[in-house]
This record gives C-alpha cells, structure tokens and sequence, in this order.
C-alpha cells in the first residue's frame, strides 16, 4: 500500500509541539534576515532578490540533473524585474521559460493557483513537448502510469507507484481547494504542499520543479511578500540524499510528518539565518546614503 491508497490520505498529520520548535527557530531566523535587509538601500536589495531567485531556479534544475547557464538566468531574472546588470547575457528561451515560472509562483502568490496556472508552468518547463528524447503530455495532466524507479534496465526497483491517471482530476481538485484556502501556517503550508504535490505527480516529468515552485509559492504568501532572499532548493539539493533515504523508506506510509515538516522548516531557517554567498555580499555592503537610480519593483514588471 503506497500513501495514496490509505484510508486516511490525505490527512496529515504532525506532532505539533516538536514542529512548532522549528517554526520558532525559522521565524526567529527569518526576522534576523528581514532586519539585516532593511539598512540596505532598494537597489542593492533588488539585486539580492536576482541573485537569490537565480540561485533557487539554479539549484532546482539541479536537483533533477539539469544544469543551467548561471549568467543566462540572472540576466533573465534581472530582466524581468527591471534591475540593470553590467554584462547582460541574452538568454535562452527555455531560460526565459523556467525563470518566468519562478517568478509567478513568487511575485504573484496571493493570486490563485489553478489547473491553468499549474499547466502554464509545465509549459515553461517544456516547451517543445520532449523530455529529452521523450514524447510526453505538456501542459495537461498525465494520461498514463507513474513509477519512481532506479536501477539499471532489468534490474530496475520500484520506489513509488503514484496515483492512477483517472484520479488525478479529483486529486488536483482536492490539492487546489486547500492550497487556495487559509488552513495552515504558510511555512508549514509549504511543507505539506510539496509533499502532496508530489505524491500525485499529475505530470510526465517535471513535478520536482513545479513542487518546489509551489513551495516557494507558500512561503511567499508566507511572509507576504514578493521579494525572496533565501534559496529553498539549494537547502535540498545540499542534503537530497539525505532527504532522498529518509522518503523510500516511508513510502508506503500515511507519513506523519514530523520529519518531512522538520526538513523543510530546516531549509527555511538553515540560509535565512546564514544567507547564500551571493546574499552576503550585499548585507556586508559598507551602507550609503547616497541617491540610486530608481529601479522597479517586481509587481511592475512580471504579470499573471
């Protein structure tokens, strides 16, 4: 029996007492951050949101092998928020993609999330309908089987068998319904999303990525606000195999998601309280108070 197969699926739970030990260590972490951000001046902390943003798509990619072209996704992300760089790179359309995805999960998180939505997203991802040298089903939920497995060929090993393809409308149904209202702590909302999120993997491929978004999306929404200073994804990618033993064990469990909450609330309180080096270099920035060009917010230039 697979999580998605027990009577209680999917209702989580979590001993609340221990997690909220670890959301009091985030918070505290979180507003550490927030007030070293506010001496800096707005153009330096909209170029520690680039290169934030940049370092969390990068770091995504990553986790499923794909590496991108780091100068090609700052110069995309910088774009798209209005900040000027001194080298731009023009970047790839598949880069514009991806980083277009980022920011709408962040900089548009009070906006609903939605079959639509989601199946944009997957688009950006996929653009021309191939998973490498795979035909698959883009922008659209899957309409066949999905197995997690590892091993060479004939020696393969089920880790996962997700749910069937003509649940997944009644599933996503579900998930939306709650992502969309108001139920939980945003930090512990982002947790249970993305372990939800991909236990149904709707998609062919790129539920890792789009998981992760709307974890970020959570934490947004969060924080309540459209600016990210801290790399979620890069915490993960540090400590998958970690992440990646602890989750085939349990993966025929109604998880209680002691561990699962306590691993993410550590990806959250792990860079908030010591920012990525690109973060860092911006908070260690001697201050001043003299005039910057203005630049625009994020809200101006990155649209639904």
């Amino acid at each position: 029996m697979y999580i998605h197969e027990h009577k209680e699926w999917p209702s989580f739970s979590w001993n609340k007492e221990l997690v909220g030990e670890k959301l009091n260590k985030v918070n505290k972490a979180v507003g550490y951050l927030m007030g070293r951000l506010s001496v800096i001046g707005f153009n330096d902390k909209m170029s520690a949101v680039v290169e934030s943003i940049s370092h969390d798509i990068i770091a995504s990619s990553e986790i499923e092998g794909v590496e991108l072209n780091n100068e090609q996704v700052r110069s995309s992300v910088a774009r798209k928020l209005g900040v000027q760089l001194p080298n731009p790179t023009e970047s790839s359309r598949y880069i514009d993609g991806v980083v277009e995805m980022a920011l709408d999960a962040t900089v548009n998180f009070n906006s609903p999330l939605t079959h639509e939505r989601l199946f944009g997203w997957h688009n950006c991802l996929f653009p021309t309908g191939w998973s490498g040298p795979t035909k698959i089903d883009v922008a659209r939920y899957r309409s066949g089987d999905m197995k997690v497995i590892s091993g060479m060929f004939g020696r393969e090993k089920v880790h996962y068998v997700a749910p069937a393809p003509e649940r997944i409308d009644k599933e996503m149904n579900r998930f939306l319904d709650w992502f969309n209202s108001d139920v939980h702590n945003g930090y512990v909302k982002s947790a249970i999303a993305h372990l939800w999120f991909v236990c149904i993997h709707p998609f062919d491929d790129g539920n890792g990525r789009i998981g992760r978004a709307i974890a970020d999306m959570a934490l947004s929404q969060a924080e309540d606000s459209k600016m990210r200073f801290f790399s979620i994804s890069h915490q993960i990618n540090k400590d998958k195999n970690s992440i990646t033993t602890y989750w085939r064990k349990r993966r025929r469990e109604i998880v209680k998601l002691l561990n699962g909450l306590s691993g993410i609330l550590t990806a959250c309180s792990v860079p908030s309280s010591n920012p990525t080096k690109h973060c860092r270099r911006f908070l260690t920035r001697p201050y001043s108070s003299k005039p910057m060009p203005k630049q625009s917010c994020p809200n101006d230039n990155v649209k639904s």
